[in-house]
């Protein structure tokens, strides 16, 4: 009888430790899944600072110095957000590459040419994408973790890719209406470009899965907007000898285009949050 009694004792005491440490894990995992949702929009933001900078420096670099202002504004909200906390990698060399690179763009007062300007734009632009997937696969925000969102490494990758892409026709686009014209190079991009975001953006798009009607909502509105920014960069710059769509104009649809990309993976990290604080 008394051993029977120790024995139930001894099960209930190993249960119950048992789920105090199922519960500890949880715990751990849940606290580096949320630390590292709050990294990775704060490198989303950043990413987004970077491509409005790119793209405004197009307009500069071809002889617009209107958008002067708006880019010394840029600089400042970039020095704010890397000195958060959110945004602090110090173990990470990517992040330290990062840093001493844009350091020294930020800070170069020589005149720089609209192709190193791209072209230094979107090197920093690629280091912060992979930071971004970095910090998913060490914070445990892959699929593997997250059963529900099977997709989720085409958001961190793939989705993140495609507004790249929408960023950089923004800033090729903005340097050929600010001109004018569209020289060699430009139009050799462009096509590529347009060609590009048409058919990432339907397979990236499709990939992405919700029961959330907001949501399907979003990624009908992104393939749309991709859409009609690729046709506008097709018809009112490749194919026109001399340019007549204002850079404003311009500027503004293809911004519209990835807000509307941008806020897909605003959501998706939302529903995230939601999943696994449940």
């Amino acid at each position: 009888m008394l051993q029977g009694i120790l024995f139930t004792i001894v099960v209930l005491f190993i249960a119950f430790l048992s789920f105090l440490f199922w519960r500890a894990k949880r715990i751990a995992l849940y606290e580096l899944q949320e630390r590292g949702l709050a990294k990775i929009s704060s490198v989303k933001l950043l990413i987004g600072l970077l491509q409005k900078h790119r793209g405004l420096s197009a307009a500069k670099c071809q002889g617009d110095q209107s958008v002067g202002g708006d880019l010394s504004v840029i600089k400042q909200q970039v020095a704010k957000l890397m000195s958060s906390k959110s945004l602090i990698h110090e173990d990470s060399e990517r992040w330290q590459s990062f840093h001493d690179h844009w350091q020294r763009l930020a800070n170069d007062k020589t005149t720089v040419t609209a192709e190193n300007s791209f072209q230094q734009h979107t090197q920093l632009i690629s280091n912060l994408i992979y930071l971004l997937e970095d910090v998913a696969q060490l914070h445990k925000l892959s699929a593997h973790y997250l059963p529900e969102f099977a997709y989720i490494d085409f958001v961190w990758r793939e989705l993140v890719n495609v507004t790249e892409s929408v960023g950089q026709s923004r800033a090729v686009g903005t340097a050929s209406v600010t001109m004018g014209h569209c020289d060699s190079v430009q139009l050799i991009r462009l096509k590529f470009l347009t060609k590009h975001i048409n058919t990432i953006s339907a397979q990236v798009l499709s990939k992405i899965t919700s029961k959330n009607r907001r949501t399907k909502t979003m990624l009908e509105a992104g393939l749309s907007k991709t859409r009609s920014l690729t046709s506008v960069i097709e018809q009112e710059i490749i194919d026109r000898e001399r340019i007549a769509i204002s850079r404003d104009e311009y500027f503004s649809q293809a911004t519209e285009t990835m807000t509307s990309l941008n806020t897909i993976f605003d959501a998706q990290v939302e529903e995230i949050k939601k999943s696994i604080a449940a």
